[in-house]
């Protein structure tokens, strides 16, 4: 089988979040292999695009030998094609390391589930925040901007008389400067459903307790 059809079993990771220390460990160790897939995988491209070059280079090389009278000192061919066959097996040994370090991620997730919860719900509410500061941000910059460009615009009846007089140009105010509609409450939906799983965690761990 071809490499280049194939590629490993691979699991979402957030490079952001600051894992368990077993889980941070199996993280690396599966970076680490599927780096070194992608790095087999593209010397395998490499070689197979070695190839025809090898042999247009075979056959320039018999060319000259036949009009000199020497023997064919062709063979580059069968390497560059035998480079193939070895960069592909090392493709697929990477291939298969990396897909096994995918099953010992997963295995190392699933251990550390109870751990994982609440980093991962901090995590999405931190980033909701982040996201309805940068909308508040972003409104307030556009907000200014739109008075700004109002109030200059405005500015165009200090000059309507010299347009007029001076150009015979008739200019109209201008009109109202186009605003986005900015959304209300944007991560209510988000919010809610972090506090609804906060909350039956909290009532299962307290009625395992009892």
């Amino acid at each position: 089988m071809s490499e280049l059809t194939a590629s490993p079993i691979s699991i979402y990771i957030d490079p952001a979040l600051t894992y368990p220390p077993a889980v941070a460990k199996a993280v690396r160790t599966y970076e680490a292999a599927h780096l070194t897939w992608i790095t087999e995988y593209a010397a395998l491209h490499a070689a197979g695009d070695a190839v025809p070059k090898a042999a247009a280079e075979d056959a320039r090389a018999l060319s000259a030998a036949v009009a000199a009278g020497k023997d064919d000192p062709g063979g580059r061919e069968v390497k560059a094609a035998r480079a193939v066959v070895v960069a592909n097996e090392r493709t697929a040994q990477a291939r298969e390391k990396a897909s096994t370090q995918t099953d010992v991620l997963k295995a190392a997730i699933a251990a550390a589930g109870p751990e994982l919860v609440p980093i991962i719900l901090a995590h999405i509410r931190a980033l909701a925040d982040d996201y309805e500061a940068a909308l508040e941000d972003a409104r307030r910059k556009t907000t200014g901007a739109a008075i700004a460009l109002q109030d200059g615009a405005n500015g165009m009846r200090m000059v309507t008389a010299t347009l007029r007089d001076r150009y015979g140009l008739s200019v109209s105010s201008f009109s109202a400067v186009a605003q986005p509609t900015w959304p209300l409450q944007p991560c209510a939906t988000i919010m809610s459903r972090l506090e609804s799983i906060e909350r039956t965690i909290a009532e299962r761990t307290t009625t395992t307790r009892a």
